[in-house]
C-alpha cells in the first residue's frame, strides 16, 4: 500500500531549470508518494498558470531539485484540494470528492532511462475521453499540436458542456453561435452571442447564457498575442427514446463547433 504525506503548506517558488530560460509557475505540493529513486508528486497550480512551457519547466525544476530519481511522475491540478486528497479509484460521497478527478489537467513524466520525457494535457479532467487527451514529446520544437486546439493554440482545460435545462424539458433544438477573444493568458473574454435561432425566447436565452458561461471556462495555451474566436454550440435533442435513461453526448468539431447531444428514455 503507498503511504500519501500530505502537505498541507509547502509552497515551492519557480527557480531557474537547467533547461535553458525557464520559468515554473508557483506551485503547492499537495501529496508526495515519491521514494530514493522515483519520484511522483501531487502538485497544485492556478488556473491561469495553465500553459505549457510553465508546467514543463514546473517537472524540469522538480527534477533538478532531485537528481537522484531515476524517474519522475508529476500530476498537475488546479485545485489545493484535488492535490492534497485524491485517490485514485477513489469512492466518493461528496460534490468535492467527485470533482477532484476533473481538476486533474496535466501529467508530467520523466524516465531517464528510457530517455523519455513527456508532457499529457487532459483538458476535461482525468475522467475525459481519451480522444481528447494529447501527449507531446519534449522538447516540443518550434510547434505542436493537440487534439483540442484553437488558434494554433492547445485547449488545456474546460468543463464538459451541459445541456439547458430549459430547453430539454422542452424537448428544443437549436444552435448559438458566440464570438470573443482569446486574450494572452489563454483566458476567452469578451464573449457575446452573435446569432442564435431556438424558435422560442426563453429556450434561446437559455441556450445562449448555457454556452456563454460553458465557453468562459476554457483555458488554452499562453501566446504573446490576442486571438479572435468564433465558435457554434448546436443543440440537439434526439427524437429516439433510448433504454438505458437520458443520455447525452459531446463532440468537439474545433474549431468550429461543439455539438451536445442529449436523449430521453423511454
Amino acid at each position: 500500500m503507498i503511504r500519501i504525506a500530505t502537505l498541507f503548506s509547502l509552497v515551492l517558488v519557480a527557480g531557474p531549470c537547467a533547461f535553458g530560460q525557464c520559468r515554473a509557475p508557483n506551485y503547492e505540493v499537495g501529496a508526495d508518494m515519491s521514494g530514493p529513486e522515483e519520484g511522483l508528486m501531487l502538485v497544485s497550480v492556478r488556473p491561469g498558470d495553465l500553459a505549457i512551457d510553465k508546467l514543463v519547466c514546473l517537472g524540469q525544476e522538480l527534477r533538478e531539485r532531485n537528481p537522484r530519481w531515476r524517474s519522475l511522475g508529476v500530476w498537475i491540478f488546479t485545485s489545493r484540494e484535488a492535490a492534497r486528497y485524491y485517490q485514485p479509484h477513489q469512492e466518493c460521497d461528496s460534490e468535492a470528492c467527485v470533482k477532484r478527478p476533473d481538476e486533474l489537467h496535466a501529467v508530467y513524466d520523466y524516465d531517464r532511462d528510457r530517455h523519455k520525457e513527456r508532457l499529457e494535457i487532459l483538458p476535461e479532467g482525468e475522467r475525459g475521453a481519451e480522444s481528447l487527451k494529447t501527449t507531446l514529446d519534449i522538447p516540443t520544437g518550434s510547434s505542436y499540436h493537440c487534439r483540442l486546439e484553437m488558434g494554433g493554440r492547445c485547449l488545456l482545460s474546460l468543463e464538459r458542456p451541459d445541456y439547458p435545462a430549459a430547453a430539454s424539458k422542452a424537448r428544443a433544438s437549436g444552435r448559438v453561435v458566440l464570438t470573443g477573444i482569446i486574450g494572452l493568458d489563454g483566458r476567452i473574454r469578451r464573449i457575446r452571442a452573435e446569432d442564435s435561432d431556438a424558435s422560442v425566447a426563453e429556450e434561446r436565452k437559455a441556450m445562449e447564457n448555457e454556452a456563454r458561461q460553458n465557453l468562459s471556462t476554457w483555458r488554452l495555451d499562453a501566446r504573446p498575442r490576442e486571438d479572435p474566436v468564433r465558435i457554434t454550440y448546436s443543440y440537439q435533442f434526439m427524437s429516439h427514446p433510448t433504454r438505458i435513461g437520458w443520455t447525452r453526448s459531446v463532440e468537439y468539431e474545433l474549431p468550429n463547433q461543439v455539438v451536445i447531444r442529449i436523449g430521453e428514455p423511454e
